[in-house]
């Protein structure tokens, strides 16, 4: 039982309360004589309010406070019923009632009787994949007993909901005994196991043009919501110039954060300039911890993660007949940042920071080095010492043009800043399907870069390819209307124009100290029945290049199968 009492007013009201009910029983039959009777009024000195167990004292006064005072009528006790009912409602508690018990308002107190809705009964069903004792463990707030907070039930479903394999829906019912509530947890899920397949052009300079990857994944090991990945790509003309294995284990947290463990060996032969060529291999192991930020600004989404990479590369360079392993091992702590910014209207940004830092006495050891025994830094590179940092930046815009027949314009900004020359895995590359498109994979790398790109995407064409392909189910019309998903989903038309500019600290003798590469073109992407995409760029080099010396149209060609 919680009382709200009007403390200013009460001691000085209780003997004029008294006097005002003795003169109103003494002229109580002359005035129903002399006609209708007035509307009673009283004195509302205090609220009592019993059965609360979930509000704060404070939250009640606040509620019912506006509602104290003299000459007050019964509208002023529906008013408080009212606003206390609303302020549970506004902390969560939507299975909370208030109602005005038959009372006699004596001294001033009037009584509001609070009635909280408890859980009688938590249910899950429709499971097949996940266990329900772990589905019910994860939402404590509508464990049996308990008056839910909704805000915090909101929460917690949504951290159930966090894979796609799962969707739980919350059902509320009345209880069998009055004032409770029974809760069904009905649960859509499928087998969390997914994969991938995938082929496609990005290769790199002097090596067999295609590459394959394939990719599986399982999202609840040990019925923990614990998620395994492995990834496996090659080149299938020649494997012995490419493979790559990663493994990515990811543990979810109880507050949306998550921890990141994976492993990455690479594998690669490629040729570098003249007649030295450089054989690569490397390990690497990599712990994050990654925590969105959430409730900072609406239509705002952020993520932040911490970390730490070992990474154990191991080249040899060949010059001539002789061969000197130059191994290179470094502990460079990350930290990211990714934003999306909802502008409404179809307007999108996004950012992403990357922040890389490196400490020499972290693993410091000198190797073998043409010459005689160096550090393994300076024996990499020239000016190299192991301690570095390294800021790389991506900042993209979209924003529609006009009508939706118009399209959408996608504008992209990035770029790397460095504090000295830095190992060859932790420079800025450029060229390639992702960077500057009429140019192999990796064609030119700096310690600091730029990039900068346009893009015009047309409107969705997927209505008149699915026409074309004699499908109407995705236009509405026909015997087929709504009869099921367009054979073509999605589909739009691009024509970009690309550059970027790649820089060296202290290049080597006879090594140029940036690059510069630049390419145009159009393309076009298609998406099937969501499992099937498609990309098609063809770009040409505006910057001819040691690999790319003419400018000859470069096709980049990727498709991808989802299961």
């Amino acid at each position: 039982m919680f009382s709200v009492t009007h403390r200013c007013l009460r001691a000085a009201l209780v003997f004029c309360a008294l006097l005002s009910q003795v003169a109103a029983f003494g002229q109580a039959a002359p005035d129903a004589a002399a006609g209708p009777q007035a509307t009673p009024s009283f004195d509302i000195l205090e609220f009592q309010v019993e059965g609360n167990s979930v509000l704060s004292n404070g939250a009640i006064e606040r509620a019912v406070t506006p509602f104290l005072g003299e000459g007050k009528q019964m509208a002023a006790v529906e008013a408080a019923r009212v606003a206390l009912e609303k302020a549970y409602q506004g902390a969560g508690y939507l299975t909370v009632f208030v109602d005005v018990p038959e009372q006699r308002v004596d001294a001033g107190v009037v009584i509001l009787n609070v009635t909280e809705g408890r859980v009688a009964r938590l249910k899950v069903s429709g499971s097949r994949y996940f266990s329900q004792g772990y589905i019910r463990e994860k939402v404590p707030e509508l464990a049996d007993g308990k008056v839910p907070n909704f805000n915090e039930v909101q929460r917690q479903l949504a951290l159930v909901n966090r894979t796609e394999e799962r969707r739980v829906q919350p059902i509320m019912r009345a209880g069998v005994v009055p004032g409770t509530v029974e809760t069904e947890l009905k649960v859509d899920d499928k087998l969390p196991l997914a994969g991938a397949v995938e082929i496609n052009n990005r290769a790199a300079a002097d090596t067999k043009p295609l590459r394959l990857a394939a990719s599986v994944r399982y999202e609840n090991l040990f019925q923990l919501d614990h998620s395994i990945a492995l990834s496996f790509s090659t080149a299938p003309q020649d494997t012995a110039e490419s493979r790559v294995l990663s493994i990515n284990y990811t543990i979810p947290g109880d507050d949306q954060a998550a921890w990141v463990g994976y492993f990455v060996n690479s594998d690669s032969n490629v040729a570098a300039l003249g007649s030295v060529n450089v054989l690569g291999k490397g390990k690497t192991f990599g712990l994050r911890y990654v925590r969105p930020v959430t409730g900072v600004v609406a239509d705002v989404t952020h993520s932040v993660s911490l970390g730490v990479d070992y990474k154990d590369m191991k080249e040899d360079t060949r010059s001539g007949s002789s061969v000197i392993s130059t191994p290179l091992r470094y502990l460079p702590f990350q930290f990211a940042y990714n934003g999306s910014f909802d502008h409404g209207a179809q307007r999108l940004t996004l950012l992403s920071l990357q922040l890389a830092v490196a400490f020499r006495p972290i693993l410091l050891r000198d190797v073998d080095c043409p010459g005689g025994t160096a550090d393994q830094f300076a024996c990499k590179r020239q000016g190299g010492d192991g301690g570095f940092a390294t800021l790389r930046t991506d900042l993209r815009h979209s924003l529609p043009l006009g009508s939706a027949s118009a399209g959408s314009l996608d504008l992209r900004m990035g770029g790397q800043i460095a504090t000295g020359p830095v190992p060859s895995g932790e420079q800025y590359t450029i060229g390639g399907a992702e960077t500057v498109r009429g140019y192999y994979e990796a064609e030119g790398a700096g310690d600091r870069g730029v990039l900068g790109s346009v893009e015009w995407r047309s409107a969705d064409l997927g209505v008149r390819i699915s026409r074309w392909f004699g499908d109407e189910a995705r236009t509405g019309s026909g015997n087929n209307a709504g009869a099921g998903a367009a054979w073509v989903s999605q589909s739009y038309a691009l024509a970009f124009v690309d550059m970027a500019r790649a820089y060296i600290f202290e290049p080597a003798t006879g090594q140029a100290p940036h690059t510069s590469l630049a390419g145009a073109g159009f393309g076009l992407r298609v998406k099937v029945r969501k499992s099937v995409s498609g990309e098609f760029d063809l770009a040409w080099p505006l910057k001819p290049t040691t690999a790319t010396p003419d400018r000859s149209p470069r096709a980049h060609v990727r498709l991808a199968v989802d299961f």
